[in-house]
């Protein structure tokens, strides 16, 4: 959709406090077309480790021209800005930015998330949708996202142990990465009888304070593509996990 405004408008609004001479604006008018981004291909991409990944990118229009786009990259993990590394485990935001001739601006962005999935059978890693209820009270669906993380020959570092319940869920409120009950170390026995051994996680937060929290009934489905689990602290967090295949 094209995005446009009148600049008599702003012409007239800004000489309203700046001159008293009607003369230096008459019949100034005319219509300027903000920028419309359009990106191409998907705003959220998976990339497997060790793959290689080509930006798409995004076209910005004013009205029938085409103009430049500048890209820039920050990484969740390190916020340096460097060149994506996709033998990392991180979440990418691509922007890309236009200026109309006017000087208006207009912005995207893609968010690229590098990891890797496991066939639940002999690896859990991947990327997880994160749906969560807290007793009776509020709950979640599809919160995006939980990440089970390989760190060893059979160890994974589980994201959140409460399945993003205050991190992702209650974003509106602020929370944040604070509130990430992070931590948990889970170490595979077995998968096929789901025999694990999971060390607890911590949400440690300069609001809260400590709260321990135990990882428990963590179970693997992967004829679904699900794990479930229950973070229990000082409420329970049942919460169910579906991998995100890319």
């Amino acid at each position: 959709m094209k995005k446009l405004i009148n600049i008599t408008t702003i012409i007239l609004l800004t000489l309203t406090f700046t001159s008293c001479e009607g003369d230096s604006t008459e019949g100034v008018s005319r219509i300027t077309y903000f920028p419309d981004m359009v990106i191409t291909g998907d705003p959220v991409t998976f990339v497997e480790l060790a793959s290689t990944y080509t930006d798409e990118g995004c076209i910005a229009m004013s009205g029938e021209e085409e103009l430049e786009v500048t890209t820039s990259d920050i990484s969740k993990g390190r916020y340096n800005g460097a060149d994506m590394d996709t033998n990392v485990w991180d979440l990418h935001t691509i922007t890309y930015t236009a200026l109309n001739e006017d000087g208006f601006p207009g912005t995207a962005t893609r968010e690229i998330w590098v990891g890797e999935t496991g066939d639940l059978v002999t690896d859990i890693s991947g990327y997880y949708l994160s749906s969560v209820e807290r007793g009776t009270t509020e709950s979640y669906e599809d919160l995006a996202y939980v990440s089970i993380k390989k760190t060893g020959a059979s160890t994974y570092e589980l994201s959140c142990a409460i399945g993003g319940y205050y991190e992702l869920g209650r974003e509106y409120y602020a929370f944040g990465d604070l509130f990430r009950a992070a931590g948990s170390i889970i170490t595979v026995n077995d998968i096929p009888t789901n025999d694990f051994s999971i060390t607890d996680a911590d949400l440690n937060n300069p609001f809260w304070g400590s709260n321990p929290f135990t990882v428990e009934n963590f179970t693997v489905i992967p004829e679904t593509k699900t794990i479930t689990f229950t973070g229990s602290g000082f409420s329970n967090f049942n919460v169910t996990l579906t991998q995100v295949q890319f």
